[in-house]
């Protein structure tokens, strides 16, 4: 089988790179994982990956359940975290709590400020504002900033955390959104997540920037948010909710719309909850809750949903739209995407290389996805450049005034071409031509 390329002798003076594809009528998107941070680097229980705005390609903050912050800088783990708050953090290796997200301000680039979410150690739930180091942006001034958000929230169990902060710009204000659980235990025994006086079992915002910041309640009926995301292409909610032992859960909530009520502790996926509360009157939950868009049973199948992003990246367009989520236990890959008629079609995965224990799927700056594994590797979601079959025979060489390609394979059936891509770097691919495998 023989393509013709020009330019061939240029490109192998760098690198070059061969991806062979097959097509076929099947909604499910080709996704694989490449590693990018290896568990060997030294991370300690990595749990969430973040970008800082106006930075520079390549660099992440990798926030560690322990209590720090560390750089990635382009294929370096700097060895100075860039925050270290570990002796205000619970010690809670093998439990829930810890430090778990990192959010920087729409502004950091100017401003340096930046927020973190952790649970104290007396369990509280904390949002504080830091700064960046006016001399070393490797650096983080390890003193709170008093004049930004503070939020302490008493939890009276260790469990149903929340964990996560993000910023969504409205009307040109920054708002800070974070959620949380209902305060733990099982069932929700104070019914804190319908409770309107409690913040617990809510998502929450922040006008970070006003001259005296207060919480607002901005939706309501959670039990263990413990990931969510804003598709940064429509401004639309998505919510990965932690079941109780029946149900994990997926809300996608507008961004038109306003005051969600997601049904906890009534309702756990689309079934009621014959154990609510009785504090909690499931008879009369105003404003009416919403059904999730996704719900599947616990047990093989997963008991720890970690939600996702909708990937917005440039360097996969077939994912583009795509809302991805894994579960901490199974280790399952999903996607979800519209099907064009209101509704929404859900397929599962089968990335490779295997993963598991993934804390979060993170984005970067990009719309890039990653997915963070606690036992200390990051990975990127791809969509693979792999060949799907055994290549017997591969060369390349001069002829009749052209570089070209020869391979042969052991076997072509299913295969309708072959698509020649190359890349200088290894990750960014453009494409040089198809050919018929007939």
């Amino acid at each position: 089988m023989r393509i013709k390329l020009y330019s061939l002798h240029r490109v192998f003076c760098t690198a070059f790179f061969i991806s062979i594809f097959y097509t076929i009528v099947n909604s499910q998107p080709n996704v694989g994982y490449m590693e990018m941070i290896p568990a060997s680097a030294g991370l300690t229980q990595p749990i969430e990956l973040a970008s800082a705005p106006g930075d520079i390609a390549g660099r992440f903050f990798i926030v560690q359940k322990t209590g720090e912050i560390r750089i990635w800088d382009n294929g370096t783990l700097l060895p100075t975290p860039f925050l270290n708050i570990n002796p205000l953090v619970v010690d809670d290796v093998n439990g829930e709590q810890g430090l778990l997200s990192v959010a920087f301000h729409p502004q950091y680039a100017t401003n340096g400020f930046f927020y973190v979410y952790y649970n104290a150690n007396n369990g509280n739930i904390v949002v504080m504002r830091y700064q960046r180091s006016s001399g070393n942006p490797d650096l983080a001034d390890p003193t709170p900033n008093a004049a930004g958000p503070y939020v302490n929230i008493p939890k009276p169990f260790t469990n149903h955390n929340g964990g996560h902060l993000q910023f969504r710009i409205e009307g040109g204000v920054n708002y800070l959104y974070f959620a949380t659980g209902d305060g733990g235990s099982g069932n929700d025994p104070f019914n804190n997540a319908q409770n309107p006086l409690s913040l617990l079992g809510k998502m929450l915002r922040v006008n970070v920037d006003a001259t005296t910041p207060s919480v607002e309640i901005w939706g309501r009926g959670l039990r263990n948010p413990f990931r969510w995301s804003f598709d940064r292409g429509t401004g639309d909610m998505w919510i990965a909710d932690v079941g109780q032992g029946a149900r994990e859960e997926i809300n996608y909530f507008p961004s038109a719309s306003v005051n969600p009520n997601f049904g906890w502790p009534c309702r756990e996926g689309l079934i009621a909850n014959t154990n609510a509360p009785a504090a909690g009157d499931c008879d009369t939950v105003n404003p009416v809750a919403i059904n999730p868009i996704y719900d599947y049973q616990i047990g093989g199948a997963g008991r720890s949903v970690i939600g996702g992003y909708v990937y917005r990246g440039s360097a996969f367009p077939s994912l583009q739209g795509i809302y991805f989520l894994t579960d901490f236990f199974s280790n399952r890959l999903i996607a979800i995407q519209p099907n064009g008629s209101g509704g929404w079609i859900v397929n599962e995965v089968t990335p490779t290389p295997a993963l598991s224990n993934i804390a979060s799927i993170s984005e970067d700056a990009s719309g890039e996805l990653y997915a963070v594994s606690l036992q200390g590797s990051v990975n990127r979601v791809i969509v693979p450049v792999v060949t799907p079959l055994t290549l017997t025979k591969f060369s390349g060489k001069p002829f009749d005034g052209y570089n070209e390609l020869l391979w042969t394979a052991e076997s072509e059936e299913g295969i309708d071409n072959f698509t020649i891509e190359y890349s200088r770097d290894g990750t960014n691919f453009s494409p040089v031509g198809k050919v018929s495998s007939l």
